[in-house]
């Protein structure tokens, strides 16, 4: 920690060791213990150590209004978060705290990021924060299913590809409006979408517009088999690699992705993949189903690992698309 306050560092590399300082406890914060009370506790001292050392650099840059501002608006929420009270929190509410955490380092990001404060190779090591969570995990689920359902069984290929373009009309426009209007972006992140949006979508392109540009572009190039493949991949395989990662990723990979994450993404998409077969291409053979089990869950994989600056919520289902398509 005393490294924050190293009258020797730059500001651009002071800004930076902030924001990695304030990432790291984000990303160690697990869920709430047992102990909730002694949990809550470690939170509020962390935060109240943290917003003295910021308040400190906050001084260091007074005569820098560009730097000052930032600073000034970090060390206010953390003291805001340090001066809270364990009462104040049901035991279903404390989890929250993550949440909050999260994207107060967002915002902070953004911040410095607007001012031009540093330099595009240092602001890629200031990647988002990810915290699963369970609505989000389970609407995941319920669009990939809706989508399978409406392509499978309701909907032709042309009707599908329809409505699948109104809603992208929807959401592109709802995307447009926000970046015109801080109270319309605050109130779909907050409140439209609060249940499932992460903290970094209040800045960038939601996800959620991604899974659907890229559900347009998978049914309208697919056959409907490697499209439902594709969806299923997405839906099932990604929240099982974050759910797991989170919890139990020590060994880290790329793009700060863990064996256990993408081990749990192959897992998942194998075993769904092998059940979509076995009930809906009952004349799949053995080998034949083995083999396009195992290269697009492997496909999968591998996308969701290296997936850079192009959201994974497109990539995998076009990818994995691409790749069905040599089946069916």
């Amino acid at each position: 920690m005393s490294s924050l306050v190293n009258i020797e560092l730059s500001p651009e590399a002071t800004l930076r060791q902030i924001a990695l300082e304030l990432r790291q406890f984000v990303n160690t914060l697990k869920s709430p213990s047992a102990d909730r009370h002694a949990w809550f506790e470690r939170v509020r001292t962390r935060c109240h150590e943290l917003s003295e050392q910021v308040g400190a650099i906050r001084d260091r840059f007074a005569q820098r209004p560009d730097i000052k501002q930032p600073l000034f608006d970090l060390c206010s929420k953390l003291q805001e978060m340090a001066a809270q009270r364990f009462e104040d929190y049901s035991p279903g509410r404390l989890g929250e705290l993550r949440h909050s955490l999260a994207q107060t380092y967002e915002d902070f990001v953004e911040q410095v990021r607007a001012r031009k404060l540093w330099t595009p190779k240092a602001e890629k090591t200031l990647r988002a924060v990810r915290i699963p969570r369970l609505t989000r995990s389970l609407f995941h689920l319920s669009m990939g299913l809706l989508c399978l359902v409406m392509n499978e069984f309701v909907l032709t290929q042309r009707g599908s590809l329809m409505v699948l373009s109104v809603v992208v009309a929807v959401f592109l426009t709802l995307e447009a409006l926000r970046r015109y209007s801080v109270t319309t972006r605050d109130f779909m992140v907050d409140k439209l979408f609060g249940l499932i949006s992460r903290p970094d979508e209040r800045y960038r392109v939601n996800s959620g517009t991604y899974y659907l540009l890229a559900m347009v572009a998978i049914t309208a190039f697919a056959s409907v088999p490697a499209a439902s493949i594709a969806v299923l991949v997405l839906a099932f395989g990604d929240p099982a690699a974050s759910m797991i990662g989170h919890r139990w990723g020590r060994t880290r990979l790329h793009n700060d992705k863990s064996l256990a994450g993408s081990l749990a993404f192959f897992v998942t998409a194998a075993l769904v993949l092998s059940l979509y077969l076995l009930f809906l291409v009952p004349s799949a053979t053995l080998l034949w189903g083995l083999g396009l089990v195992g290269t697009v869950s492997l496909v999968g994989t591998l996308t969701e690992l290296f997936s850079g600056k192009l959201d994974d919520n497109f990539s995998i289902p076009v990818v994995c698309a691409l790749v069905a398509m040599a089946w069916f």
